[in-house]
């Protein structure tokens, strides 16, 4: 399996130029075996708040033994960020859910689910279980059929899988 490696990281917010924190991330990542996390605060990294009072991110571009697929994660300040150092298991590249008048964005909360239970959990899709770990117990566009399409990437491979709801996705025969 492939080493991680940070191919690019910043800080700030959207109206003003952000700061290059690739060399600090690159050194969190050298300095754990397994996995860690990286708590998003100008304190965190020793740095002056660079937009005092806005909504500022952490954007992580990586990859994993030099030559997969760029992946990106990102948090808010007060949020955390964790990397593992060695891909082991699913990375979500992108999940997203919904019809075709509305749809919502679940790449995070689709690889937590999938940490979560270790691979091992299907995934009704439409479920009440699905709505609370998705949508926040919402039907985001009641009475219309929806689906869920998930990019991810299993030992260097990326695969796409597109399920209706009602559908149940088996993480252990599609992943």
């Amino acid at each position: 399996m492939g080493q991680l490696q940070i191919t690019k990281a910043y800080y700030g917010a959207q109206t003003i130029q952000s700061v290059n924190l690739t060399a600090w991330v690159q050194n969190q990542a050298a300095s754990h075996s397994n996995s860690f996390s990286i708590y998003v605060d100008p304190s965190t990294f020793g740095i002056n708040d660079p937009a005092s009072g806005q909504r500022k991110s952490l954007v992580i571009h990586y990859n994993y033994g030099g030559n997969g697929p760029t992946l990106i994660k990102s948090a808010v300040d007060g949020e955390n960020i964790t990397l593992d150092t060695t891909i082991n298991d699913i990375s979500i590249v992108s999940a997203c859910y919904g019809s075709n008048n509305v749809f919502v964005e679940i790449t995070t909360r689709m690889q937590e689910f999938v940490t979560f239970n270790n691979g091992n959990q299907n995934i009704n899709i439409g479920s009440n279980l699905f709505k609370q770990w998705f949508t926040s117990n919402g039907d985001i566009d009641p009475g219309i059929a929806k689906s869920l399409e998930i990019t991810f990437i299993r030992n260097g491979q990326q695969y796409t899988v597109c399920a209706n709801d009602g559908y149940t996705l088996s993480l252990m025969w599609h992943f």
